[in-house]
This record gives structure tokens, C-alpha cells and sequence, in this order.
């Protein structure tokens, strides 16, 4: 059990900080709420009682996302995240959300089987290299018929070599792979959209404000986070510009 003491927590990454506050919450992925809002809007339309189920934020952060489908009155949210920092971060801001901290790969461990309504991934699918063993664990905690969304990277190029603002590989969807992925690991694809030019708009707007906001920033932020957030995604942005990188969201069920 963590600590309720400030002091025994763990240090937070400056550079996520940044981008949350870039985004205008405590958010981590493209699009911020517009994204949310998109991503959301489908679901309740494919599945309204989705509302009333419990639904799990895998790769939760600092818990903006979550907070934000409390927002929308959906009845229970959890979150689940490796970072112990952003975790106690998320605990600490948003109390009335449920929080863990763990690897997702253990799933299983900390919820029950059949339990989830809806489990969704915003921008995290990217970073997991081993996407079948996740996919199959999650299919594990989910109820059949369970909603899944995966917003994410897309790629063409399975040899990319691209780091994320951890400065850690990032593995983008092969969106052909990932469909044959879901099908073996006890999902059926429903709907893919893609989001490629909505992902580009999204970091060019992003990149712009970070430039606009810089000098009242660099008071608040170091020198070497604010170059860190503008050159992990001015690179994302080129590749996006050159279509080596997309972005993609994809609805799928669990079978039963």
C-alpha cells in the first residue's frame, strides 16, 4: 500500500507534467478531450449501457482520462498503470476514481475474470512490443460482449525506429497484424477508423502552443523538459507529415 505521507512518493516525470499541462489536463495522448469525446461517442452509441458497467483505463497515467469518464457519469472507472509516480499522482487528484499499480501483462492478478464492461487504450498499445499476450490478458478481465478501444499509432514500416517522450521504443499497430491479433485472442473487430489526419492537426496544434507558451513555461519548467516535449513530438509530427506514422482508433467486443 503506498504511503498517504507527500514525502515517501516517488518523483514525477517533468516532461509528462509539461505535456499534461500543454494539453490542458492531465492527459497523455493525441487529441486530449476532443479525442476522448470521438473515441466515447461511439461507444455509447454501439453499447449506451456501457455507462452502467465497469470499465478499466489500461496504461492510466496521471488518471486525466479517467476523471474525465467519471465526468460523462460513467458509473465505476478504474485505472491501471506501470508508473508508480503518476499513480499516486492520479490517487492523490482524483480520488474518486480506482487506481492500481501494476504491469498490465498481470491483469488477471488484481481484477476478477469477466468483469470489465469496456477497457480502453489511449496511446499505450504502442509501447507494449508483446501485443498478443496483453491483448489476451485483457480479453480475460472482460465480460462477453465487453467493448474494447484501441486509439493508437499506426504504421506501415515494421522497421521503424522511434522513441516516445519515456525514451523508450514504441511499436506502433500494424493495423493488418492487429486485426488477426484480436481475432486469436478472443476479440471481434468491429469498427476501424482512421485518424491519421486528425493525429497530424492534433500534434501541429500542440507544437504550436508549446512555442506560444514557452516563456511563461520555462518558469515553471525545466529547459531540458521543455526540449525534450518539443523534439519527441516535432519528430512524431514529420513522420506523421510523411505518413510513416497514423493513427487509427479500433472497436472491437470480446467473443463469448
Amino acid at each position: 500500500m503506498l504511503s498517504c505521507f507527500a514525502f515517501s512518493a516517488p518523483p514525477l516525470n517533468e516532461a509528462r507534467l509539461l505535456l499534461g499541462h500543454l494539453r490542458g489536463g492531465d492527459y497523455a495522448h493525441a487529441g486530449d478531450e476532443e479525442a476522448i469525446d470521438l473515441v466515447i461517442s461511439k461507444v455509447l452509441e454501439l453499447s449506451p449501457q456501457t455507462l452502467q458497467g465497469p470499465c478499466l483505463d489500461v496504461g492510466s497515467g496521471f488518471g486525466g482520462t479517467a476523471s474525465y469518464l467519471h465526468r460523462l457519469h460513467f458509473s465505476s472507472t478504474f485505472g491501471i498503470d506501470l508508473d508508480e509516480a503518476a499513480v499516486s499522482y492520479a490517487q492523490e487528484h482524483y480520488p474518486q476514481i480506482t487506481f492500481t499499480n501494476g504491469n498490465a501483462h498481470q491483469v488477471t492478478e488484481f481484477f476478477d475474470p469477466d468483469y470489465f464492461s469496456f477497457i480502453y487504450l489511449f496511446n499505450v498499445l504502442y509501447a507494449v512490443e508483446d501485443k498478443p499476450s496483453l491483448l489476451k490478458k485483457l480479453s480475460k478481465v472482460a465480460q462477453p460482449g465487453a467493448l474494447l478501444a484501441i486509439f493508437d499509432y499506426t504504421t506501415t514500416q515494421t522497421d521503424l525506429q522511434l522513441n516516445d517522450l519515456a525514451g523508450k521504443p514504441m511499436y506502433p499497430i500494424v493495423v493488418s497484424e492487429l486485426k488477426s491479433v484480436l481475432k486469436e485472442t478472443g476479440w471481434e473487430v468491429i469498427e476501424i477508423t482512421d485518424l491519421s489526419p486528425s493525429f497530424l492537426t492534433w500534434y501541429r496544434i500542440l507544437l504550436k502552443k508549446l512555442e506560444a507558451e514557452r516563456p511563461l513555461l520555462s518558469i515553471r519548467f525545466s529547459e531540458s523538459s521543455l526540449t525534450k516535449v518539443r523534439t519527441t513530438f516535432r519528430t512524431i509530427e514529420n513522420w506523421l507529415s510523411s505518413s510513416l506514422l497514423g493513427g487509427v482508433v479500433i472497436y472491437a467486443k470480446r467473443t463469448s
